[in-house]
């Protein structure tokens, strides 16, 4: 779909959800929905399925399908990627959220790139994982950012418009709470920010917007320091 349409589409009903009928599904994060005789790419937001070469592809895929499938779903969107895609919350019939179906099942990870984190995912993947059901069954299953992560790190996103949204926790954009900078891998001290202080950035246009200011030794994020 050209980005002109989506825009349009998008526009079209400020402040509500666009509606449409789920007529495939591509992974158990991804589907696509037709809306005024338009077909949108969506991904779900917030959460990560296993992707098509990983175990349990195929029952994450499976149990989105059984759920979405040829049903009437509401899109509420909070942001389009680079490419296009639709990052949004699949709301079914009975108001229940397919985002959040697919953690509670086992069959997605909590995707945590988005701020403030959603504490409702975090509680469903804890649930899912204490009581070892869908993917959790393995003991520790690699998680599709992972598997995704390229062998080279590029340069960050500058604008928000610029983000694949599969590969923020690959572009490593992180700020440090205490001292409200951020960096990234090139930077020196980037891997000195703790866990408990560090929060993902998915461009540099996003940390900037929240108060945050490049790190001493990397005042250019977007170079090979």
């Amino acid at each position: 779909m050209g980005i002109v349409i989506l825009i349009a589409l998008l526009a079209a009903a400020p402040g509500e959800g666009l509606r449409g009928e789920a007529v495939a599904v591509n992974a158990g994060d991804r589907i696509a929905v037709r809306v005024q005789g338009k077909a949108l790419k969506v991904r779900l937001a917030e959460i990560d399925s296993p992707e098509l070469k990983q175990t349990f592809y195929r029952q994450s895929k499976q149990y989105a399908e059984k759920l979405v499938l040829g049903k009437q779903v509401e899109l509420r969107v909070k942001s389009v990627d680079r490419y296009g895609t639709v990052i949004a919350d699949v709301v079914l019939s009975d108001g229940s959220r397919l985002n959040e179906k697919m953690a509670a099942a086992g069959w997605a990870w909590h995707y945590r790139v988005e701020l403030p984190i959603n504490p409702r995912l975090a509680e469903l993947e804890y649930e899912a994982w204490s009581k070892k059901i869908g993917l959790w069954v393995e003991p520790q299953p690699k998680p599709p950012w992972e598997f995704r992560r390229p062998d080279k790190i590029g340069r960050p996103p500058e604008a928000d418009g610029d983000v694949d949204y599969e590969m923020i926790l690959a572009h490593g954009l992180a700020g440090n709470r205490k001292t409200q900078t951020f960096q990234w891998p090139g930077c020196r001290r980037y891997f000195k920010i703790t866990p408990k202080d560090r929060i993902v950035f998915s461009s540099k246009e996003q940390a900037l917007s929240l108060g945050y200011k490049p790190a001493p030794g990397c005042q250019d994020v977007s170079s090979d320091d």
